[in-house]
């Protein structure tokens, strides 16, 4: 759990980290910052191999851990097995088969635990509650009509419209992201180039805000269980309180993201 008293990472354990990168897996974040990754181009024959070989990483996972994915498979078969959903999320996974099974098997495990059964039905709107559709409508989660340079999505997160603090507003709240996630994977250029977010405040934030397991559940569905790969983040604030956190929120990134999650404090001018 994301606490106030959780690990932290500090300006010169972030330094510290750089430094023991080789220079691949720096240039590969520089690269992921700004927007200029290549595209990855593979032959069929290349794609296949990969999914044989996620799909040997999916029998070896548990079958108490998969038992959701494993009801995909049963009533939606042309979701779960279709060959085009898995390519997302090889994609999302950096063509690793080993994480690409694991992500597949936490995104049925998030997607059957905020939709019940549901889950094997496309998401859509008709899936989400009224008092879900009007985050959407004061846009606490935005896909926006336009990508970066780069190609990447940009999904817009107003942290101060996103309900939380209970169990039932975190479900809401994450249950109206899962559905911006699942269009945003629709998008050809979104699958290959990934997806870039900004959160930001659009009224003043204090520590009583501040929500570890939403922080977390949010971090966790964006970067480990959705189809699609998270390549940066932006945090745009103008309260001293985030300046406190984040060494915490750095932490809870962990390695891979810490160092293409940007913060920007400023004033709300």
């Amino acid at each position: 759990m994301l606490t106030l008293s959780g690990p932290r990472v500090e300006d010169d354990a972030m330094e510290a980290e750089v430094k023991m990168f080789s220079h691949e897996e720096r240039e590969a974040i520089v690269q992921d910052v700004s927007g200029t990754t290549p595209p990855v181009l593979l032959r069929h024959e290349e794609w296949h191999q990969l999914l044989l070989l996620m799909e040997e990483e999916l029998l070896l996972i548990p079958e108490e851990e998969k038992a959701a994915f494993q009801l995909a498979q049963q009533n939606c078969p042309e979701i779960a097995n279709a060959e085009s959903e898995r390519i997302k999320f090889l994609q999302a996974s950096r063509l690793d088969p080993h994480a690409t099974a694991h992500r597949i098997v936490g995104y049925w495990n998030t997607r059957f635990e905020l939709f019940g059964d549901d889950a094997f039905e496309p998401i859509t709107l008709e899936h989400l509650e009224p008092n879900e559709i009007r985050i959407l409508e004061t846009e606490g989660f935005r896909i926006l009509s336009i990508t970066d340079e780069g190609g990447r999505g940009l999904l817009l997160v107003n942290r101060s419209l996103v309900p939380s603090r209970t169990r039932e507003r975190r479900a809401m709240s994450l249950r109206v992201l899962f559905y911006v996630l699942e269009v945003a994977s629709e998008n050809k250029f979104v699958q290959v180039n990934g997806l870039s977010f900004i959160v930001y405040f659009s009224e003043p934030f204090h520590m009583e805000h501040f929500d570890g397991k939403m922080t977390r559940r949010i971090l966790g569905l964006l970067t480990k269980h959705s189809p699609i790969r998270c390549c940066s983040g932006h945090c745009l604030y103008s309260s001293f309180v985030i300046t406190t956190l984040v060494p915490l929120l750095r932490a809870a990134l962990g390695k891979e993201l810490r160092h293409r999650f940007l913060f920007h404090g400023g004033t709300n001018k």
